[in-house]
């Protein structure tokens, strides 16, 4: 049963990751970037981690959750055609559900990672990109499997959320 879950996963969320892939490397380009900057000016390295780990935050979701909606974007309308405020809302929850499980884990691990790469005399743009990366390759590999989770979970009270019957 497992083992079903997990090749439907990857079968129907492939294309997820390659919009993982993407909005990654534009947050591992854009932290790495202002870490660089930062270093550059003399700022401290909390300081420094602080601004890549938002920066890297703000790039990421900013990019990851159009595309997912314009992948999406069919699904989210009735059969008239039109967007449905009940399917939009079951959207939300799914996308605040992968939030808040991916940066849950994310915004403790990453800036630990690079404060620790940094103080090990690393280079902050390379630390702030190696430390992103580390994380990346995992959440990518994973990425399938919880979204398809948290469809399932989400999708499950779908049918009373459509007809107006919110639990």
């Amino acid at each position: 049963m497992f083992k079903d879950f997990v090749k439907e996963s990857y079968k129907k969320d492939w294309p997820t990751m390659v919009n993982n892939l993407t909005s990654n490397g534009l947050s591992i380009f854009s932290a790495s970037v202002a870490s660089g900057i930062c270093d550059n000016l003399e700022y401290s390295t909390e300081t420094t981690t602080g601004i890549a780990t938002l920066v890297d935050f703000a790039a990421f979701w900013g990019t990851f959750i159009p595309q997912l909606m314009y992948r999406d974007k069919e699904y989210l309308k009735d059969e008239k055609g039109n967007y449905s405020k009940n399917k939009i809302k079951a959207k939300a929850r799914e996308y605040g559900s992968m939030f808040t499980l991916l940066e849950g884990t994310y915004l403790i691990a990453r800036p630990l990672i690079q404060y620790y790469l940094d103080k090990k005399g690393l280079d902050p743009a390379l630390a702030s990109a190696v430390s992103q990366a580390g994380i990346i390759t995992i959440y990518t590999a994973l990425l399938p499997i919880i979204r398809t989770g948290i469809k399932k979970l989400s999708n499950k009270n779908l049918d009373d959320l459509v007809n107006g019957e919110e639990k």
